[in-house]
C-alpha cells in the first residue's frame, strides 16, 4: 500500500505542474514509487531484513531512509538528463537528496508510526507498514 500511496501522490503532484503530460506524471510517479520500494528490497537482499518502519530504531530508520532517497534522486536525475531538463547532475541530486529524506522521516516519524500506534490503541489490527 505504500508504493501505491507514493505512486498516486506523485502522480497527482507531477500532474499540477503546467508543463505536465500524461506520461511524464506517469513516469515520475513510477520513480517515486519504486525507488522506496527498491531501497527497501536492496536492504533485505543484503541482510536478509525484512523492514517495518513501526519497529525500526532511529538510527536504522536514518540508514534505511538514506538509502530510499538516493535511490529516489538518482533515478530522477537520470530520468530529468535523459529528457534534458537538467545539465548539472550533482547540482540537482543533492537537493533532491534532502528533499526526499525529509519526505521519508515526514512519512516514518509522523504519519506511519502514530497510525500504527492509534489503531493498536484502537483494538484494530494494523497492517504492517512497509516500503
Amino acid at each position: 500500500s505504500g508504493v501505491a500511496g507514493l505512486f498516486l501522490g506523485s502522480f497527482l503532484t507531477a500532474s499540477m505542474s503546467p508543463d505536465s503530460t500524461p506520461e511524464r506524471a506517469t513516469m515520475l510517479a513510477l520513480l517515486s514509487s519504486t525507488s522506496y520500494l527498491l531501497g527497501v528490497l536492496v536492504v533485505r537482499r543484503i541482510s536478509g531484513y525484512v523492514v517495518e518502519w513501526h519497529d525500526l530504531e532511529p538510527l536504522q530508520v536514518y540508514v534505511f531512509a538514506s538509502l530510499c532517497a538516493t535511490c529516489s534522486a538518482v533515478l530522477h536525475c537520470v530520468y530529468f538528463a535523459h529528457m534534458g531538463m537538467i545539465h548539472a547532475f550533482l547540482d540537482n541530486l543533492i537537493p533532491m537528496f534532502i528533499g526526499d529524506l525529509a519526505g521519508a522521516f515526514v512519512l516514518i516519524f509522523w504519519i506511519a508510526k502514530p497510525v500504527h500506534r492509534l489503531l493498536n490503541a484502537m483494538g484494530a489490527t494494523a497492517p504492517e507498514v512497509t516500503g
